[in-house]
């Protein structure tokens, strides 16, 4: 009889214990978000503009990502240093100064932390926004003037001053959180069936012509035995290292940047077999219904999967208001909507 007592106090214990403890991870991947923002903030004391959302280089991109950057302004300046040494001459992913795992950079109720990957590569949690546009970057003679495009508050080797920001800061999206995918086939939300019914081309483009249509998204793969039999993220004719969400060092749009065309924990898509072409990157985690988040005034929150994000069949925009509802608002810096999450 005691023996069963104890059996249902533990049954009614344990889920409220278990609840409780993620309860506090997901408070501390809020701070560090917080964390992120205050550094983006003493960046712009500093510099007058956010990070670059790579760097800023004439003719040789060498792949650090905005995280590079914040390093300085959230007390990490020896390792900054330890970069910067040959940040010059070397890309990220050849400066062993970088293979460092950051605690600031880690969400702990990530599930599929694997450390080291690939020879020394480090994972992280946490991207910056590039609003409501396909996340793309490709070289066009110089970096400076390469045909790459963003709505949100970090550019590709450019960098957002906060008057940019005409929407306001605090109805604008910085950053927020995307799960590493390790295994390949452990990718939060999965992959479609075809990516070819998503995008018409790979071009730098494809989202804002006939053809783009982020809600085949939902013609999922096989989610039970997890089948890729597309391009997607480079499983048919490609690395399946590009699968790994998270190098905080490296630009990449798959490593460190997100868009808010799909709703928080959906599908991830890729127009080809690298990760240098259009992508659809919602952010992703191991929290209940939905995402951390920071906006560009420093404040935090939570955004559901639920959030409004419009019917899925729109077409990215270059100016104006968004066509995937509050989520694609809260991501544009400029497009003139008043309102925010």
């Amino acid at each position: 009889m005691v023996i069963a007592i104890i059996g249902v106090l533990i049954a009614i214990l344990l889920p409220a214990v278990q609840a409780a403890r993620e309860s506090a991870k997901r408070m501390q991947c809020s701070n560090n978000l917080r964390q992120i923002g205050i550094a983006c903030h003493n960046f712009v004391d500093t510099y007058g503009t956010l990070p670059p959302g790579s760097d800023e280089r004439a003719t040789t991109n060498h792949n650090y990502s905005a995280f590079y950057f914040m390093l300085a302004y959230m007390e990490q300046e020896a390792l900054y240093n330890n970069i910067n040494a040959n940040y010059e001459t070397q890309n990220c992913y050849d400066n062993a100064a970088c293979r460092v795992s950051i605690k600031q950079f880690l969400c702990p109720s990530e599930k599929n932390y694997n450390e080291p990957v690939d020879g020394g590569w480090v994972v992280s949690n946490y991207v910056v926004s590039t609003g409501d546009y396909c996340c793309y970057e490709t070289y066009n003679a110089t970096w400076a003037t390469e045909s790459s495009f963003s709505r949100g508050a970090f550019q590709p080797n450019k960098k957002t001053a906060l008057s940019a920001i005409t929407d306001g800061t605090s109805n604008t999206l910085l950053a927020s959180e995307r799960c590493v995918g390790i295994p390949p086939s452990s990718v939060k939300g999965g992959i479609p069936e075809s990516c070819s019914t998503v995008f018409p081309n790979s071009n730098y483009n494809a989202c804002e012509t006939a053809g783009f249509n982020p809600s085949k998204a939902s013609d999922r793969y096989d989610a039970t035995n997890r089948v890729y039999t597309g391009k997607c993220y480079g499983k048919t004719g490609g690395s399946e290292s590009l699968l790994v969400m998270g190098r905080w060092y490296h630009s990449a749009d798959i490593f460190t940047r997100m868009n808010t065309i799909l709703p928080p924990n959906s599908l991830s898509a890729s127009s080809g077999s690298n990760s240098i072409v259009p992508m659809i990157l919602p952010p992703s985690s191991f929290h209940t219904g939905g995402v951390n988040v920071v906006r560009c005034d420093g404040s935090g929150g939570f955004v559901s999967d639920s959030v409004n994000a419009g019917t899925g069949t729109g077409l990215c925009k270059r100016a104006g208001q968004s066509e995937f509802g509050v989520w694609g608002a809260f991501g544009s810096r400029d497009g003139g909507e008043s309102g925010g999450l």
